[in-house]
């Protein structure tokens, strides 16, 4: 009994450490792909390289790249988003718009401005690649006859990949109107738009 004791005492930690390897790792990439995207100029490219190599990865069968690749990318976009004043809602350098934000003494442009924004459109045709395959059937969902798409069976991970993608493809598409919402306006896009009529009474 002390020695199965000791043996499972010994897998736990063994396995505790693994994980803690694989936090640090996942949190280094963040910040590295963060940064590359967000100040090198052609930084999407880095994205792109650990992308590959994880693909390489999954086809020698060493992990399960499709779901390492959603928690990279979810991890990006989440960095990504907290960077930029106008999709923090007001958070950490979200901004007030008052000009007395306590961290307007660092620069934060919009994920659309260079050369972030040019990095992401670059990535637009792997997140494209990877959005259909998590919007697609999977194969257990097609052999048992659910018919439900691929996204029912996201895991966590998975969802905050879609959630960010989108919140990400707006802000590029349509800059000025995240900017408003992001600056302190409590409505949707529309919500600031139609001001000039004002809310007659």
């Amino acid at each position: 009994a002390a020695t199965a004791a000791v043996a499972a005492a010994a897998a736990a930690a063994t396995a505790a450490a693994r994980e803690e390897e694989r936090s640090l790792a996942l949190r280094l990439l963040r910040s590295l792909h963060a940064h590359a995207v967000l100040r090198v100029q052609g930084g999407a490219a880095a994205v792109e390289a650990t992308a590959a190599a994880v693909a390489a990865s999954a086809d020698r069968g060493v992990l399960d790249g499709t779901a390492l690749l959603r928690t990279l990318i979810a991890d990006l976009w989440e960095a990504l988003i907290e960077q930029d004043p106008a999709l923090s809602g007001g958070g950490i350098g979200g901004g007030s718009g008052s000009g007395n934000d306590s961290w307007t003494f660092v620069e934060r442009p919009a994920l659309s401005a260079a050369p972030c924004g040019d990095n992401l459109w670059a990535l637009l045709p792997l997140i494209d690649t990877m959005v259909a395959e998590s919007s697609a059937p999977s194969e257990a969902s097609s052999s048992s006859g659910s018919g439900g798409g691929g996204a029912g069976g996201l895991d966590e991970d998975g969802w905050r990949m879609l959630d960010g993608t989108w919140r990400i493809v707006e802000a590029l598409a349509y800059p000025i109107e995240a900017a408003a919402r992001g600056s302190g306006g409590g409505g949707g896009v529309s919500g600031g738009g139609g001001g000039g009529g004002g809310s007659g009474g």
